[in-house]
């Protein structure tokens, strides 16, 4: 059914864009003014960016003399055709008590039609797609006449049922909000007003609605109209422009349209490239004089083009105007919102949590400045295993701040590591500070607390607003941010006249609607370059304009497919409502009109997409450029050298030697460093912007490259103090992990940070645990045994009793282990202390087995401990230094009166021992417990005048009770005590290189240590530098601790 012709006075002209379209404006302008340079002329323009700058272009004198007078413009307006219609009917809708109406009031009233009666929406109604869509949808919809309303109704009963619901919303809607269709249609037009106006002028209008034109038409009865109707010469293109003309009832000659002329057409590599192309390309325009605002760089879409624009010209220190990437959903406010607004249908769920304690520097209290230690507590939620609900939160905070408090003192009274007790300390408190933190949170957020209407809901979100980010100093964007989010919730509390109840959960949905597309506006127009989409650039005219995603499926954009109301739909109307197909002839509209209005075009086509990992298809517009300039192909084009317009940039490096002239300090950095590359220069001499950044770099990758032992390695010496980097007090313990990896020592001694937390909750008892329980049971055990004077001897057999006691006092640790959560998964646990317990009967049944037995004198031995029986042991090196140990031994036995035998259980596997022997007593120094606790149960136990036989017993079934062990001499002890002088002297002189245990698997390489391969891609890197470094002359003392040969390290250290 094709719409009437709508009659009316309009004198259409058709015009080419560009400067053809503004001279024949300047020439109509000129007309009305002849006689009277004050005779009253208003311009309908496209859009308000065109407003801007018409009255700059037509006042320049650029384009002719706009009166008699000449240049300069007086008495003249530029309107938009909504503008135009709000200023001759506005007052008659307000006067009436109707508003301007919203998105979010169409979407207030669509629920409430939906909630009446859903039809066909019932299984969708609550999607928030569908609200979007029917919006969108009751927006198109508002443009058509009943008749055609009823038509559409005919077409399918989905295309009936829109129409019912949106028919439905309108009714609801007209007696208090009006829109520009409102407008368009309105009768009451103010003539005195229209008087006032003058002559109107149409300016190359794009798209115009079927109420818009119909609107022009009859004012044109009143005051005719003339208007430049815009052509691009292709007729697939042009015929939105024609359907105008033919609504309008006017005939018109088409230009002679000239084909717009392309400069360049460049091929990037993705989207990255195109940016950092165009923006060298801008510099070097404006370093040749071109004035800034003569520069459009225009885009098909907002992703990723506004950011990376914004942040590429704001580099380069580029004046620039357009739509910000960030809108307040981007914002620090709209991060803490959005984190908020996720936390009550998640029950408190610890991710959503987490997120909102790190969207923003929250106030832990309300009255107090001090903010939430975001990281620390995040570790703590994870290190507890909370899970959800404000139940669980409780049970695990509290059980994780007693294990952190029992751990604590466990640590200082089995190491006398004060410094990690404390931290176990701190990490108790946090646990408790966040537990009263989360329990406000959920009193404050709790779904059933939360009030049910617009008006409380919103009010609700301010006070929370104001709970945890205060009244604190706020920048400019800031400021504009908060004033934003005000300006929302005032929009949606006025929702309380339509919908009197509401849900959280389209709160939530409305809101964040209305952050998300709020962007800001950088600059002003008219200053600076333009940046903005082909759309927003209609109707303005550039000396230079570059053109991004010249794609298939990027710009052309792919047909978008219309959810609601098919194509097949709406074809019944008879292009009254657009389809699918009609989006790529816009864009070639759009395309052609944006080449015509600029003096001089860069095109860009981008090869791929790193993001998406996708390869691209040039633009088939390209292809057609291509065959006007007699190419075969753009391919043809861009390979060969006759086709200077057709540039191949084939890598970033490339593009920046190529161009004329860098797009920041940075790159004009690289570019000089580049050059005096290929000059053969020292690059240490070439003259740069950032010298410190540059030295800095050229120093890290030197010392990487190096054979040398640099600071880059580990090389601290002279940068550490050696009172810091070592404790006054050492354990074996902590000695091994230097000669393991001392890299890692200084992570984790030196700087204080643990080894990252693996798993939110262990679903095992781990191997720490399960060595701890195994080892604090038998120490129970035998303490009663030796307090009832039937110590455990060589001829002591035990009995069913005694298994019975070890068992009692295994169940009594394990109890206490459960009550801290250190046992992992109840469906686990049984199994696994099951096996527990009888490994600790096994300490009793295989005694007997063991080579060298006697009877217990004493268990868990502890000397340098806080609560010790026996102070620090001293020991002179071969240096000169003497040092202190501590450490805490697990049995101690007499088997004759000048002959002890030393126990240390172990609990793991027995595969990275079995090398210990008297000829290799400490593995090089990889163990140092046996010949430690040798010495102190000589001196402490009988005065230093035994014997001693140290050993390890592997006390599991898995293991077969194996025992690893031998006599310690005097040797034993020289070799222990060279291994711990150089250790000492490494730590204390700042030896801290990476030398990370080889990787437990040849496929993926990924290493044992979590500070020398924190993110598991492996360390093959760290090895092939650790082996040209351990030939360094600064590690050969401690080389030759480690290795004799370093080629066989691999293999010594695979064995521990």
């Amino acid at each position: 059914m094709p719409r009437s012709k709508v009659s009316g006075v309009i004198e259409a002209v058709a015009v080419s864009f560009g400067r053809d379209a503004n001279e024949k404006l300047v020439g109509l302008v000129r007309e009305v003014k002849k006689r009277d340079v004050f005779a009253p002329v208003t311009v309908i323009v496209p859009s308000n960016y065109v407003a801007v700058t018409l009255r700059r272009d037509l006042a320049s004198g650029d384009y002719g003399a706009t009166s008699w007078v000449g240049a300069g413009l007086v008495a003249t307006n530029f309107l938009t055709s909504y503008r135009l219609a709000e200023t001759l009917s506005g007052e008659h809708f307000l006067a009436q008590g109707r508003r301007p109406i919203r998105d979010v009031v169409i979407g207030a009233v669509l629920r409430q039609v939906l909630a009446e009666e859903p039809g066909i929406f019932g299984p969708i109604v609550h999607h928030a797609a569908t609200e979007r869509e029917l919006i969108r949808v009751y927006r198109e919809l508002r443009d058509l006449t009943d008749d055609e309303l009823g038509s559409l109704a005919t077409a399918s009963e989905r295309s009936a049922e829109v129409v019912r619901v949106c028919t439905a919303a309108q009714r609801t809607l007209k007696d208090r909000w009006f829109d520009e269709f409102d407008l368009f249609s309105s009768r009451e037009v103010n003539t005195d007003r229209l008087s006032e106006l003058g002559k109107l002028i149409l300016f190359i209008p794009q798209q115009l609605a079927n109420h818009e034109i119909a609107f022009l038409s009859r004012l044109s009865k009143i005051s005719p109209i003339d208007a430049l109707i815009g052509f691009t010469g292709v007729s697939a293109a042009d015929s939105d422009s024609q359907r105008s003309v033919n609504l309008f009832g006017t005939s018109l000659s088409l230009p002679q349209v000239k084909a717009p002329s392309v400069d360049r057409v460049v091929s990037v590599s993705d989207p990255d490239d195109e940016v950092r192309t165009v923006v060298r390309s801008v510099v070097g325009l404006l370093d040749q004089g071109v004035t800034a605002s003569q520069i459009a760089i225009l885009y098909p879409h907002k992703l990723p083009y506004t950011r990376l624009l914004e942040e590429h010209l704001n580099t380069s220190a580029v004046s620039f105007n357009g739509l910000s990437s960030r809108s307040i959903a981007n914002s620090m406010l709209g991060r803490f919102i959005a984190t908020l607004l996720a936390i009550p249908d998640s029950d408190l769920g610890v991710d959503e949590v987490l997120e909102f304690l790190a969207s923003s520097q929250l106030l832990r209290h309300g009255d107090e400045a001090a903010v939430v230690p975001a990281v620390s507590w995040s570790r703590t939620a994870i290190a507890a295993g909370v899970h959800a609900g404000v139940g669980d939160w409780s049970e695990k905070l509290s059980r994780h701040q007693q294990e952190l408090l029992t751990s604590g003192d466990k640590e200082r009274m089995r190491t006398g590591d004060n410094d990690a007790a404390a931290r176990r300390e701190q990490q108790a408190r946090e646990a408790n500070e966040l537990l009263d933190f989360v329990v406000e949170l959920n009193q404050l957020v709790h779904l059933d607390a939360l009030p049910t209407d617009w008006f409380g809901l919103c009010s609700w979100l301010r006070e929370i607003i104001e709970r945890y980010l205060g009244r604190i100093d706020q920048s400019a964007s800031q400021k504009s941010d908060f004033a934003a989010v005000e300006r929302a919730l005032d929009q949606l509390q006025s929702l309380d006249q339509i919908e009197p109840t509401t849900s959280f959960i389209i709160f939530r949905r409305c809101l964040e609607t209305q952050m998300r597309e709020s962007n800001e506006r950088i600059g002003k127009l008219g200053r600076g370059v333009f940046v903005g989409d082909a759309r927003q650039a209609w109707g303005l005219n550039f000396e230079h304009t570059f053109v991004l995603g010249l794609a298939e499926g990027i710009f052309p954009q792919p047909p978008r497919r219309n959810g609601l109301l098919s194509d097949e739909d709406r074809s019944h109307l008879s292009g009254a409502l657009s389809v699918s197909s009609e989006a790529t002839r816009d864009d070639q509209r759009r395309f052609l009109a944006t080449l015509s209005s600029a003096a001089a075009s860069t095109l860009l086509f981008p090869r791929g997409d790193l993001r998406q990992q996708r390869e691209n298809y040039p633009a088939r517009w390209l292809e057609q450029i291509a065959a006007l300039r007699g190419a075969a192909s753009l391919d043809e084009a861009l390979r060969s050298p006759k086709h200077s317009w057709a540039e191949h940039q084939s890598s970033f490096i490339a593009g920046l030697q190529d161009s004329t002239f860098p797009g920041s300090c940075q790159e004009f950095d690289l570019a000089s460093l580049l050059d005096g590359r290929e000059q053969g220069q020292d690059l240490g001499a070439v003259s740069l912007n950032n010298r410190s950044g540059f030295d800095a770099g050229r120093n890290l990758i030197a010392g990487q490259n190096s054979s040398s032992f640099t600071r880059f390695d580990g090389n601290l010496n002279g940068l550490v103090d050696p009172k810091v980097v070592r404790s006054n007090v050492l354990s074996p313990t902590r000695l091994q992990e230097w000669f393991r990896c001392p890299h890692s020592y200084f992570v984790r001694h030196v700087l204080g940070v643990d080894e990252p937390e693996s798993f939110r909750h262990e679903f095992r008892i781990s191997p720490i645990v399960r060595g701890s329980l195994i080892h604090e049971a038998a120490d129970r055990f035998f303490r009663d045994q030796i307090s009832k004077g039937l110590p455990a001897g060589p001829d002591r057999l035990y009995t069913e009793d005694d298994l019975l006691s070890m068992r009692q006092f295994g169940l009594e640790v394990a109890a206490e282990f459960e009550t801290q959560g250190l046992v992992g998964r109840p469906i686990f646990w049984r199994r696994d202390r099951e096996q527990l317990l009888n490994d600790l009967a096994g300490i009793l049944k295989f005694d007997h087995e063991r080579e060298r037995r006697g009877t217990v004198i004493a268990t868990e031995l502890k000397f340098g401990l806080p609560d010790a029986e026996f102070p620090a042991l001293q020991r002179k090196l071969p240096s000169g230094r003497t040092v202190s140990f501590r450490g805490s031994i697990d049995r101690v036995e007499k088997a004759d009166p000048e002959v002890l035998v030393v126990v240390d259980y172990k609990t793991g596997k027995s595969d990275t021992y079995k090398q210990l022997s008297l000829e290799n007593p400490i593995l090089r120094g990889a163990q140092l417990q046996l010949p430690l606790y040798a010495l102190a149960a000589n001196t402490y136990l009988v005065q230093g005048n035994s014997e001693v036989h140290a050993s390890y017993w592997f006390a599991s079934n898995s293991q077969q009770w194996a025992t690893v062990g031998y006599l310690v001499t005097d040797e034993v002890l020289d070799n222990f005590d060279k291994a711990v002088d150089i250790m000492v002297k490494g730590i204390e002189e700042g030896v801290f290189p990476s030398r990370p245990e080889p990787s437990e698997s040849q496929w993926t390489g990924v290493g044992k240590c979590a500070f020398c391969d924190p993110d598991q891609l492996g360390t093959r890197d760290i090895d092939d530098s650790w082996e040209e470094i351990s030939r360094s002359e600064l590690l050969s003392p401690y080389v030759q601790l480690w290795v004799d040969d370093v080629a066989n390290e691999d293999e010594i250290l695979a064995n521990g």
